[in-house]
């Protein structure tokens, strides 16, 4: 990674962490103030609960959890690789096709005459039957 990278990641790291202790601080203020002047308890759990979801957001920043490419699989659009989801290099790419012909009727299936219905999913345009994309490794 060159410095100018880590310069960017480190400024995004500071930037990201200031922001979650402004968004943990002020509802955690506001609900003690809003307690302390007799509010109702309901409106004090909102502001603790969106100041215990910062709390959870800047854990997982500060810790620099990543989600794993395997981890990804199905949750990604069509054409999109795992190496863009993750901050490690890789030296492959992966991307999801349809199959040459649908399984069902036997049509030839292509990109640009399919519709995609999920996002590892394909509705094959002769039949209508769904079809699950080809993992393809580049």
């Amino acid at each position: 990674m060159s410095n100018r990278n880590q310069e960017e990641s480190l400024l995004g790291k500071v930037f990201c962490v200031c922001f979650m202790l402004i968004w943990i601080s002020i509802p955690g203020f506001g609900a003690i103030s809003a307690y302390s002047g007799g509010a109702p308890i309901e409106f004090v759990i909102i502001p603790l609960g969106m100041a215990a979801l910062g709390v959870i957001i800047l854990i997982a920043l500060l810790t620099g959890k990543v989600p794993t490419p395997g981890s990804l699989e199905g949750a990604m659009p069509s054409g999109t690789t795992t190496s863009q989801w993750t901050t490690t290099p890789s030296r492959e790419s992966v991307v999801y096709t349809p199959p040459t012909t649908c399984p069902n009727c036997g049509a030839p299936l292509s990109v640009e005459q399919v519709e995609w219905v999920g996002p590892l999913q394909i509705m094959c345009p002769s039949c209508g039957h769904t079809v699950d994309a080809v993992k393809k490794i580049l």
